[in-house]
């Protein structure tokens, strides 16, 4: 069992909390975590190495469904839609990490879902809600240069290598479609139990880790070999690998915790206890802490790696599903 300490309390009104944050130097240090402010359309950044808020508050257009940090840190590419205006269309809204700024800003066609970044950074991807096409995105023109149907995909994944990108396919029974990220074809189609949703790839692009909607497990995939390698009961909702290949980390949020996964043993470890209401989860690039943001608690629990000790920052929200830690942008 964890132990639970505050290492510090933030207010929990949204307008105390943007005078904070805007009051605050800008002194991109270490890796940052980008969480959301509560009640504002506004996303904080955690420095990492010290667990506290810091620079001026990024204002986006509209809650943000899902996102992710460019492996250098540079950009904050978000999906988003606004359910509230009943409104079809989305965005994918692009942020410079630098000024903390909105740079650009791209119409998509139906709801988008969550976002993936090439490794080389040159390209984006995005999923859509309901089974929508993939469309894909040049990053430097933000501009779509193709569109990919034909499978229900939830989330995508990239090789660390860059040379194939994994998306899961909730089309019955279930399956793990790869493709050949130079051309966008299709390569193979690996099959799994039903709803396959959140993905994400070992470092060593051996394994794929994939969470399962509505059913009370998740999938390990072998890449080198093509099929499923084991499932484990547990109900999730997010997923990372730590950068060291040790762990993965699945957040439960029916039980409010962290499942962590020995990736030597495929076998779980411990179950972490965190914020009500877990939503996303990432890891730092030194594998030494893991971020759970919680959206009914309006806390964001940070998991030492070593001791699976739980220290809280208070006042802040949840955070798009996908990686909202990189590098600092400086």
């Amino acid at each position: 069992m964890s132990n639970n300490r505050k290492l510090r309390r933030r207010p929990g009104l949204a307008t105390t909390l943007l005078a904070l944050l805007g009051a605050s130097s800008v002194c991109l240090a270490g890796p940052y975590a980008y969480v959301w402010v509560p009640g504002a359309y506004h996303l904080a950044s955690i420095d990492t190495a010290t667990s506290s808020i810091v620079g001026s508050p990024i204002a986006v257009r509209t809650a943000t469904i899902g996102g992710a940090v460019s492996p250098s840190g540079q950009r904050i590419y978000l999906v988003s839609y606004d359910y509230r205006q009943h409104i079809a269309n989305g965005w994918l809204t692009v942020v410079d990490a630098r000024t903390r700024s909105v740079v650009a800003s791209l119409e998509l066609a139906v709801d988008p879902l969550r976002v993936a970044v090439s490794p080389d950074e040159k390209t984006v991807y995005v999923t859509h809600v309901n089974g929508g096409p993939i469309v894909v995105i040049d990053a430097a023109t933000v501009t779509r240069t193709a569109q990919l149907s034909g499978a229900r995909s939830h989330s995508v994944v990239f090789s660390p290598d860059g040379r194939r990108f994994y998306a899961t396919d909730s089309t019955e029974p279930g399956a793990i479609v790869v493709y050949d990220s130079a051309t966008n074809a299709v390569l193979q189609r690996i099959a799994l139990e039903r709803y396959p949703e959140e993905i994400d790839v070992s470092p060593d692009g051996r394994f794929l880790y994939v969470t399962h909607g509505l059913d009370d497990k998740v999938s390990i995939v072998d890449t080198e070999a093509g099929t499923l390698l084991k499932t484990l009961p547990i109900r999730a909702n997010a997923v990372a690998a730590s950068p060291d290949g040790r762990r993965v980390y699945f957040v439960a949020e029916l039980s409010s915790a962290v499942v962590v996964v020995d990736t030597n043993s495929h076998n779980p470890l411990a179950s972490v206890p965190v914020g009500l209401g877990p939503v996303a989860v990432s890891v730092t690039p030194d594998s030494k802490a893991v971020y759970v943001p919680s959206s009914n608690a309006v806390t964001v629990s940070v998991i030492d790696a070593a001791t699976l000790n739980v220290s809280t920052i208070s006042g802040l929200g949840g955070s798009f599903k996908g990686r909202f830690i990189g590098p600092s942008p400086t």
